[in-house]
């Protein structure tokens, strides 16, 4: 799989899932993926090396089966906590 981003490697295609083109993406913010995965965002591109959709993504639940992987911000269905939000 070497050479492909890691939206076309692991998230399957779900037809009755949108893109929201006015959801705002931070750093650091919880978001489910199409495949059902929760992520971190770690990256944003500011599309100067990638192309301007890419996010970089951590998946998975534990350090067994943790992975950084590369998506578009079209496999992102929604932002499930904002890194913006004051924590108590």
């Amino acid at each position: 799989m070497e050479g492909k981003r890691g939206s076309e490697c692991l998230l399957k295609s779900v037809s009755n899932i949108d893109f929201n083109p006015n959801m705002e993406l931070h750093e650091l913010d919880t978001v489910l993926l199409k495949d059902g995965r929760k992520a971190a965002v770690v990256f944003l591109s500011p599309g100067e090396e990638f192309k301007d959709d890419d996010v970089l993504v951590d998946v998975g639940s534990s350090s067994k089966d943790w992975a950084t992987i590369m998506v578009s911000r079209n496999d992102i269905v929604k932002v499930l906590q904002s890194s913006l939000e004051k924590t108590e």
